[in-house]
């Protein structure tokens, strides 16, 4: 009797880990991803965070965001990109189609997401990345003959969704 408990135990134990399996990368990166790029002075209250919104779609919305330290709202935006995603093992390939930026004549660090401007292009991005504690790292690849400085990847912490 003592025996079948033990091997009952042992192939529970087999089958629960076996049953398992771990998150697709596609299915983890998934949701709203926030890096804080730089602050706008020394002076201020005011960062630039990068941030990238990835549906399960595979719908991507990339923006700059200005916010206020202190309550963490967004003041304004500096950028906005549209496209599409794809996971390909440690790599997304991004595809922006739709790309909004602040006017060459705005004269404020950030805008309103109504006064970016549109301008025409389609651009894509390739990227690696990897998941650690719960952050998403990403480096950007650089492409033939295009000047880039290697740098470590950029953590990004998931923007949790409000209720």
């Amino acid at each position: 009797m003592k025996r079948v408990i033990i091997v009952t135990i042992l192939i529970s134990t087999l089958f629960y880990s076996c049953s398992k399996d771990d998150e697709s990368s596609e299915n983890q990166i998934v949701g709203s991803w926030e890096t804080l790029v730089y602050k706008l002075s020394d002076n201020s209250e005011l960062n630039v965070y990068q941030q990238f919104e990835f549906g399960d779609d595979g719908s991507v919305i990339q923006t700059e965001v200005v916010k206020n330290e202190s309550d963490n709202n967004i003041v304004g935006y500096r950028f906005k990109a549209i496209g599409k995603f794809d996971v390909v093992d440690n790599q997304f390939f991004l595809v922006h189609t739709e790309m909004y930026s602040m006017d060459a004549n705005t004269i404020t660090d950030y805008a309103s997401l109504e006064k970016l401007v549109s301008y025409d292009g389609s651009f894509d991005y390739r990227y690696n990345f990897s998941f650690q504690n719960g952050n998403l790292f990403m480096k950007y690849i650089c492409k033939p003959n295009e000047n880039c400085i290697d740098v470590e990847p950029s953590k990004y912490v998931r923007i949790p969704i409000p209720n």
